[in-house]
């Protein structure tokens, strides 16, 4: 038997898994025919090793325990109980930088995050786990902008805080 196997047969009790789903369905729980195979395996310790947050979702709803609980079980971190809802703004992103949040995320968590916002790692943090690459200092962006912020990184003073004129010709 397992965590979770054992955590499921106590909220269980001396009821059968056919009573759960059906009060689970009358709930408006959709509990498909794989999923109900998959309660009894669980019950019997063969589950997956890694359930899916959707899985561990409708288990929570059989048996009646809380997500987060299930997810300690299988020892992943136990996270909120819904899902992250991203600010108003997110509205405005566009289709990939959409996805490219979504991949992180997964990332993130795949990594063992999610707990207190950080991967989980063994090394103190700034320590040799190979994977933190340091990039060279990006270059100063081109246009005035860049200009001004290169010559403030020297410590010379821009063309408008000398008074110049910045669109003016410069003597040579």
């Amino acid at each position: 038997m397992t965590a979770l196997s054992d955590l499921l047969n106590d909220a269980k009790g001396d009821r059968s898994v056919d009573q759960l789903i059906q009060a689970a369905r009358d709930r408006g729980v959709e509990v498909s025919d794989t999923a109900r195979a998959n309660a009894y395996k669980a019950l019997k310790g063969r589950h997956a090793k890694n359930p899916t947050d959707n899985v561990l979702t409708v288990w929570s709803e059989i048996f009646g325990v809380p997500v987060t609980e299930l997810r300690k079980a299988v020892g992943k971190p136990a996270g909120e109980l819904g899902p992250w809802v991203p600010v108003s703004e997110a509205g405005q992103l566009s289709q990939d930088i959409r996805n490219a949040l979504d991949d992180l995320i997964k990332a993130i968590v795949k990594e063992g995050g999610g707990a207190h916002g950080a991967a989980a790692t063994s090394e103190p943090p700034g320590e040799g786990g190979g994977s933190v690459v340091q990039l060279p200092p990006r270059p100063p962006a081109a246009g005035p902008s860049g200009i001004k912020r290169a010559a403030r990184k020297t410590g010379k003073p821009t063309a408008r805080e000398r008074g110049e004129d910045s669109d003016a010709p410069r003597p040579e």
